[in-house]
């Protein structure tokens, strides 16, 4: 962990099932977020999936590309390599992990959080057409286990 800045080393460490952070642009949160959902998912244990809300396809696509490269720096295998899609009108993309478990990372329609469970990660919230929609649906997807990480 001697590769992170000290705020990304204590997001890192932080297990809380709810974390908030409100930061400046470009500072690596996102990439760090990435780091950690890969190490979480390396685990055997893990058994829930991750779902990362973006602002748009773009980003969306970025954070799982982050998420391969960490998987090939760690030297995890993953089981699928990182797949596009689309469904109900939300672009996707993810990864999957041989313990069965996938990140999924969705564009910021909130629609595409409905019915889904596991971890959450609702980055550049602010700039979300409607935030408290996408929190209104997100966050009802922990109730069973996970984590939501909003990062704003």
């Amino acid at each position: 962990m001697s590769f992170f800045l000290p705020y990304q080393k204590k997001w890192l460490l932080d297990n809380s099932r709810i974390k908030l952070m409100q930061k400046s642009r470009q500072i690596g949160m996102s990439w760090t977020s990435a780091y950690s959902l890969v190490r979480r998912h390396a685990l055997s244990s893990q058994r829930l999936d991750s779902w990362v809300s973006s602002r748009d396809e773009v980003q969306a696509s970025l954070f799982v590309q982050d998420c391969k490269k960490f998987a090939e720096i760690l030297n995890i295998a993953f089981a699928e390599s990182v797949g596009m899609g689309v469904s109900k009108g939300a672009s996707s993309c993810e990864i999957g992990f041989f313990n069965g478990t996938k990140i999924h990372s969705l564009s910021s329609n909130p629609d595409a959080q409905a019915g889904k469970r596991g971890n959450r990660i609702l980055d550049e919230f602010a700039l979300h057409e409607d935030p408290e929609k996408l929190y209104a649906i997100a966050y009802p997807g922990i109730t069973w286990g996970g984590q939501l990480e909003i990062i704003s």
